[in-house]
């Protein structure tokens, strides 16, 4: 029945135990779109962290990147 009723409405449904929240249950297809939401916020976050950190000049070259990269995995420059 609770299976029917969340693919019908599409909302979450809070189960409890003891009159406390206790599990939330969704459809599959919300659940994507949470997940999916979060990985934009989580990138616009790092996004932002980036523009601060070269606005204020904390941040590294690509170049300078790049160049530890292949010093650390002895990765040739013309590989």
């Amino acid at each position: 029945k609770l299976s029917n009723k969340i693919a019908q409405d599409g909302r979450p449904h809070v189960l409890t135990e003891e009159g406390l929240a206790k599990l939330v249950v969704q459809d599959a297809e919300s659940y994507q779109r949470i997940l999916n939401a979060l990985d934009r916020a989580e990138a616009v976050q790092g996004i932002r962290a980036g523009l601060k950190s070269m606005k204020h000049g904390t941040g590294r070259s690509a170049r300078k990147v790049f160049t530890d990269l292949r010093r650390k995995h002895k990765i040739p420059r013309d590989a």
